[in-house]
């Protein structure tokens, strides 16, 4: 996978199963370039990040170069996004990877998610968290641009 070619995008509705595993949409698959080993950990704003390994190495890379484990906000980048990241791997015909049961319980999983292309990664979320974070951003931008354009627009 060449890094500068990479664009992750779209948004797909998954089910989870009992095991905790959920079948990776084909479409997206195209976009991974067959690629079968990712990495998942806590990512922002309640959601699981899923990231190729290429992008993973870049990451631990930049957190494990700029930081010192004597610095607690350093430690605690670690212990946040490298202590939680689980290696998984596409399996089978259905290309289904198992979530750990430990960020299943972060990301308030049950059996539906919601996997967003995020263009060197995927997110992984709740619907219903989805839908609120995204009802929140939708609401800081509309005040932010009526802020803006209040005093400039007249009737």
């Amino acid at each position: 996978m060449n890094a500068n070619e990479c664009s992750f995008q779209g948004l797909y509705n998954l089910t989870i199963d009992t095991k905790g595993r959920c079948s990776f949409p084909a479409k997206l698959m195209q976009q991974l370039d067959d690629q079968k080993e990712l990495v998942i950990t806590q990512g922002l704003h309640g959601a699981l990040w899923l990231i190729p390994q290429l992008y993973w190495k870049q990451l631990m890379s930049r957190i494990s170069g700029s930081g010192s484990p004597f610095v607690e906000t350093d430690l605690e980048i670690v212990r946040y996004f490298i202590g939680h990241a689980y290696s998984v791997e596409l399996e089978d015909a259905h290309r289904r990877f198992a979530i750990p049961s430990i960020l299943i319980d972060i990301a308030q999983l049950r059996d539906k998610c919601i996997i967003v292309g995020m263009v060197k990664f995927f997110e992984l979320w709740n619907p219903a968290c989805y839908q609120e974070h995204t009802q929140k951003v939708r609401d800081k931008a509309l005040k932010r641009v009526s802020d803006e354009l209040g005093g400039l627009i007249r009737f």
